[in-house]
């Protein structure tokens, strides 16, 4: 499990103060021409003094290394433009406090194009703490290749955000499926403690068709949270991946991005013509949950391909409110590649014994319902020791008062004789 940050905030900081090229801008007009004007290696940083509407497509073409951040002010950016946020090869930043909305339905917001060779901070993308961002079309934020024939690359694309990202009637992140590569500088993004991820009620909110890294301890909502065909997943802090739907709909095979699978925080599928490799981590406070009729918090399915391409699911610690996929591919996976060492489960877990690594509690939680927790088994206690032949949940342990006691699980099955 690779876990890479982008050190272009920090590059980005020491040019302030340095080498900054400053403008206030209240029209469009004035904003594209600090655009174009923008030199190449120089943070341009353009100031809002009023309310913009941008009329035309690309009109925030960000290129050949510019490096600009657009400070909202408190203002707002509108559109209803097809497209009108453009990266290739250069750095755009929001920061201030406004909004950023795109009220075309049928149109994405910003289209990120990564390098054809290995590269780093080839088009990094920065999405401030203060900053709304929200798109009434399919998708918020497109990632693509840098070659239109094969093999495709998207090198050095970087997205850090810290602030709200939503798609009104589709998915916040669409990374396609046809960049592939797994060294490098793949794709990195990094969702924030204080970064939100939207996605519509009926749709997909982070999808990860093409490989990259994605780094989330912020909140990740949609009709599923993540629909993963590649990548690694690290979920930590107090991340929130969720679902929003209230069905669950069953995954089907098609081309190109998904059929189903709506009801789920995570879906993991295994499909031909993509990466796979996915690795999934949970740890630190993070919630997976989905209430979904018929949902599952992790499901883990193959739409097409033969053999499963999720390498490892680990879930260090956390909570996951909803269904593990009960399907022999996600089991066989767990216990292949990966163990579930602790968190609290709405669901029993004891089909997965032989991947648990510590000791499963049902305890009562402060609504009366009872959930699992599993706790880390000690490893190192000269008192304790297993059943042979028994479950991972059952094991005796001696203090040093010569006091025998049984698991939990232990004592509905064994009686303790001592004398």
């Amino acid at each position: 499990m690779r876990k890479l940050y982008s050190l272009v905030l920090i590059a980005t900081a020491l040019l302030i103060g340095t080498n900054v090229k400053a403008v206030e801008v209240a029209r469009e007009s004035e904003l594209s021409t600090a655009i174009s004007e923008a030199p190449a290696g120089v943070l341009t940083k353009i100031t809002l003094g009023d309310n913009i509407t941008l009329t035309t497509n690309w009109a925030l073409y960000i290129y050949g290394e510019k490096n600009v951040e657009i400070d909202l002010n408190g203002h707002n950016i509108t559109t209803a433009a097809s497209g009108p946020v453009y990266i290739n090869n250069g750095q755009l930043t929001f920061s201030g406090s406004g909004t950023v909305s795109n009220t075309n339905s049928s149109a994405y917001f910003v289209y990120i194009i990564g390098s054809a060779t290995d590269v780093a901070n080839y088009s990094v993308f920065n999405v401030g703490e203060h900053v709304n961002m929200t798109c009434a079309g399919s998708y918020g934020i497109i990632l693509s290749q840098g070659t239109s024939s094969k093999p495709h690359h998207a090198y050095g694309i970087v997205l850090n955000i810290d602030g709200y990202v939503q798609s009104e009637s589709g998915v916040a992140i669409w990374a396609l499926g046809n960049f592939q590569d797994k060294t490098g500088n793949v794709p990195v993004i990094n969702i924030s403690s204080t970064g939100q991820l939207v996605g519509a009620n009926d749709e997909v909110c982070l999808y990860g068709g093409g490989y990259a890294i994605w780094n989330i301890e912020g909140s990740v909502q949609g009709g599923t949270g993540i629909y993963a065909k590649a990548g690694d997943y690290n979920i930590t802090g107090n991340a929130v991946v969720r679902s929003t739907a209230s069905t669950h709909e069953e995954v089907v095979a098609n081309g190109d991005g998904y059929t189903g699978g709506i009801g789920c925080a995570i879906v993991s599928d295994s499909k031909n013509g993509y990466a796979g490799g996915m690795e999934i981590e949970i740890s630190g406070n993070a919630t997976i949950e989905s209430h979904a009729e018929g949902g599952y918090a992790i499901e883990e399915v193959k739409s097409d391909a033969a053999t499963s391409k999720t390498e490892s699911l680990v879930i260090e610690s956390g909570t996951i409110n909803g269904n593990l996929s009960t399907t022999a591919e996600l089991q066989e996976n767990v216990v292949v590649n990966g163990t579930i060492t602790g968190g609290t489960f709405n669901t029993d877990v004891t089909a997965y014994l032989s991947t648990v690594t510590g000791v499963i509690t049902p305890v009562t939680d402060e609504s009366g319902n009872t959930v699992y927790v599993i706790n880390e088994k000690p490893t190192a206690d000269p008192w304790l020791a297993t059943i042979v032949g028994a479950s991972a949940t059952d094991y005796v342990r001696m203090n040093n008062a010569g006091t025998v006691t049984l698991s939990a699980d232990a004592q509905a099955k064994y009686l303790v004789m001592q004398g």
